[in-house]
């Protein structure tokens, strides 16, 4: 019986959505860093030692890939540990969800895993985290934009970041084992897109 469920739920279609929304670098407003807080762009395992403690197992693996790659970790500290970060990512990145590799154009970072200490979430530190990493890119680096990528269910992601420009919408759909892509370039804001149903 547990064979035929399974079987049967390879069956349903299954799909997953994101949407990548760029904000410009050269208009952004950048803040003073919130004070009391010790600021690092990690570049190395010994860098985030307090956050792979924090996260589960596959973590370190994923963290050492992603330095190996050249990519950062913008983090910020309370108590000596790590309470919230983010990550750049400046070729490429790799959306597992809609398990597509986006190629990023040579004026955009992306970033991506934003993460904060369950302990520390809704005061300000992943705020904080995104700040710096922003001012940071604008100040000491060439590029012109920023990817994000928000999935269309997360309506508080997408209200936050609701004047931020869509670029691209991604999806996948999944039956047994093919996969179908859809890739579609948009041009349009979230607070507009927002009232729409894309499917």
């Amino acid at each position: 019986m547990r064979l035929i469920k399974s079987k049967l739920r390879d069956l349903k279609p299954a799909y997953e959505r994101m949407y990548v929304l760029e904000q410009s670098l050269s208009n952004l407003k950048t803040k003073e860093p919130k004070s009391g807080l010790e600021y690092k762009i990690g570049k190395s395992l010994d860098d985030i030692a307090s956050l792979i403690v924090q996260r589960p197992r596959w973590y370190k693996n994923w963290a050492k890939k992603r330095f190996s790659e050249g990519n950062y970790c913008y983090s910020v500290f309370a108590d000596g540990k790590i309470v919230s970060c983010i990550w750049t990512s400046f070729d490429s990145a790799f959306l597992p969800n809609v398990d597509y590799n986006l190629i990023l154009p040579k004026n955009i970072v992306s970033v991506l895993d934003g993460w904060t200490s369950p302990d520390h979430r809704k005061l300000g530190y992943y705020s904080a985290a995104m700040n710096f990493c922003l001012t940071n890119l604008k100040r000491k680096t060439d590029y012109q934009g920023v990817y994000f990528f928000i999935r269309p269910e997360n309506i508080i992601s997408l209200s936050i970041h609701k004047n931020l420009k869509v670029v691209l919408y991604l999806r996948l759909f999944k039956i047994l084992n093919l996969k179908f892509r859809k890739k579609v370039e948009m041009d349009c804001y979230i607070e507009s897109l927002m009232k729409l149903n894309i499917k």
